[in-house]
């Protein structure tokens, strides 16, 4: 990429002539490269900034003597990048036993970088062994790392010439000097690969091998897979093989990012590499189109229609994620069904048509759960996949209006008591809420101000517990006689002991009554007192209708009544 102008002097005397030089493109103006020199080349690659590789330049020239100068010459119109002269690569050799490797570095540029101008550029590689030219052989190669020559006699001496083949130019470059180096030893003969085979889906491409660890003892074992088209193979000129996979631990290699055409057939091959050692290599002839496997559906929908059915299928898919259908033209798909529950009893098989991606199942019984499994078919060439898991699905139908009826019945039921329960939840609340804070039950205003309680206070007191009754109660026995009537025509009946223990109860403790009373102590006597007062009296009134109680506010504390209780304690009783 060096823009260099020569010339030749023109006839006569030359001794004292002077040139200018100027370059120009058929867009932009001279640059002037060189002035009053007596040379008879100008560089031009000093303008490498306003220079492009893919730019058409002319140059042009003139002589001058004094203020004499003659007329400008012009040169043809070059482009850098298909006239320039590529230079010779440079070129290293390494031995590694029976092996020689490669290594290849390409000529700087003045503009830009080898690389950037011709990315597709090739290396054609002649060697020989020493004192055989004529016995030399070539193979052609485009990898930039390193490059290997193998099956060479070992402790011989091999010499190497590397040219450089760049589309876009129209000559290729200058073949390097010949470097010549010796190999050394035999090659250590290792085990190769056994059990070599390919596991492919769609356009997924792995080959895997299987290989003894026991015949070797050391842990430097790698392997290496290439693969080639099998046109190169058969073609007189010797390709290089393309690197899949180099000096891997694993025992697996992908192909799937080496974008072989589905149509193509190539040889993959695969060695095992120790140290400098290499096993032979074990080849295996592929194609796509033949010996790759297809996938089933990459998606199954289902969606009822009534008693229909319909089944919406995507095609398997790529490592690109786009459809088989662009590699396999007449790609169809087997669909299987059955009712659910029949012991997988296959209804009715159906093809379907490749151009479609829906198909309708019909005359399907309504209500009833369908199972449906696909899979993908290829006639030309012959390919069946796998069938996709089962997809099930329970079909339509028109709904009676008795069960239409029903489930509203249904529902009005459940929304009805869901309703009702919710009323009565919330008045149990309102009324615990309303009784717990507004009782309708007030307390006296007595039993509300405790603070004014006490054995001082006219203000009864509820007595707490059981001890506290008995500091303020003694018991007292009361033996009963005959109850005479003052009226002469009735008797009233006699009081019960029960009574008279009461009312005697009552006397004894006069002044701690009101406190006693509302504790409630001898409460339940005074009842069952009442009671049998009230029964004896309609005894009485039923034989006579004259009786006359006999007033207990006449007698007299001094009297000496048959009671053998004072008034007060009897009207304690009757209260």
């Amino acid at each position: 990429m060096n823009l260099v102008l020569r010339w030749d002097s023109p006839e006569g005397d030359t001794n004292d002539l002077l040139y200018t030089a100027e370059c120009k493109t058929s867009v932009r103006m001279c640059h002037v490269g060189c002035v009053n020199i007596s040379t008879h080349e100008c560089d031009f690659s000093s303008l490498s900034t306003s220079l492009s590789v893919y730019g058409s330049y002319i140059a042009r020239v003139r002589a001058q003597r004094g203020a004499e100068s003659s007329s400008w010459v012009e040169s043809k119109p070059i482009t850098l990048e298909s006239d320039t002269v590529i230079g010779s690569p440079n070129v290293l050799l390494f031995s590694n036993g029976a092996t020689i490797e490669i290594a290849i570095k390409e000529p700087a540029f003045a503009i830009s970088d080898f690389r950037s101008v011709y990315s597709t550029a090739t290396y054609n590689i002649t060697y020989w062994k020493d004192g055989q030219n004529k016995k030399a052989r070539s193979i052609s190669s485009d990898r930039r790392n390193r490059m290997f020559l193998n099956d060479l006699e070992p402790w011989s001496k091999y010499c190497v010439q590397v040219q450089i083949i760049a589309e876009g130019n129209t000559k290729p470059s200058k073949l390097s000097s010949p470097v010549c180096e010796s190999t050394t030893s035999v090659r250590t003969e290792l085990p190769p690969p056994q059990n070599v085979a390919l596991i492919t889906l769609n356009t997924n491409y792995t080959l895997k091998w299987d290989w003894d660890e026991t015949t070797s003892k050391s842990r430097d074992v790698s392997f290496s897979a290439e693969y080639m088209p099998i046109y190169k193979l058969k073609s007189k000129i010797i390709h290089n093989w393309s690197v899949a996979c180099d000096n891997s631990p694993s025992k697996s290699c992908d192909f799937t990012g080496c974008n072989l055409h589905y149509l193509g057939s190539y040889m993959l091959r695969v060695r095992t590499n120790e140290n400098s050692s290499h096993s032979d290599w074990v080849e295996k002839e592929f194609c796509p189109d033949k010996h790759a496997a297809i996938g089933p559906p990459s998606k199954v929908e289902l969606a009822p229609a009534e008693n229909n059915l319909d089944v919406y299928i995507s095609p398997p898919l790529t490592s690109s994620n786009l459809s088989m259908k662009a590699k396999l033209s007449k790609l169809y798909y087997y669909i299987v069904y059955w009712e659910h529950g029949v012991d997988k009893q296959v209804l009715q098989p159906q093809i379907v048509n490749s151009n479609s991606n829906m198909v309708t199942l019909p005359d399907l019984k309504p209500w009833t759960w369908y199972c449906v499994r696909v899979q993908s078919r290829s006639d030309i060439p012959n390919k069946i996949s796998k069938f996709d898991f089962p997809h099930c699905i329970q079909t339509e139908g028109i709904i009676p209006w008795w069960q239409t009826s029903l489930y509203f019945l249904g529902s009005l039921m459940i929304g009805g008591s869901t309703v009702l329960l919710l009323v009565f939840i919330l008045f149990s609340c309102y009324k615990t809420f309303n009784a717990t804070f507004y009782p309708l039950i007030q307390l006296p205003p007595f039993f509300q101000k405790s603070h004014l309680d006490g054995l001082g206070s006219d203000i009864p007191c509820l007595l707490s517990m059981e001890s506290e009754a008995e500091g303020f109660c003694d018991k007292v026995t009361i033996c009963a006689k005959p109850m005479e009537c003052h009226s002469p025509s009735s008797k009233v009946p006699p009081m019960s002991p029960l009574c008279l223990e009461a009312a005697s109860s009552g006397r004894n403790s006069h002044q701690d009554r009101r406190r006693i009373r509302d504790s409630g102590v001898n409460a339940t006597e005074g009842r069952k007192c009442q009671q049998q007062q009230q029964q004896q009296l309609n005894n009485s009134q039923s034989s006579s209708d004259d009786f006359d109680l006999v007033k207990m506010h006449n007698l007299t504390p001094g009297h000496n009544s048959q009671f053998g209780i004072t008034v007060e304690g009897v009207i304690d009783l009757c209260v």
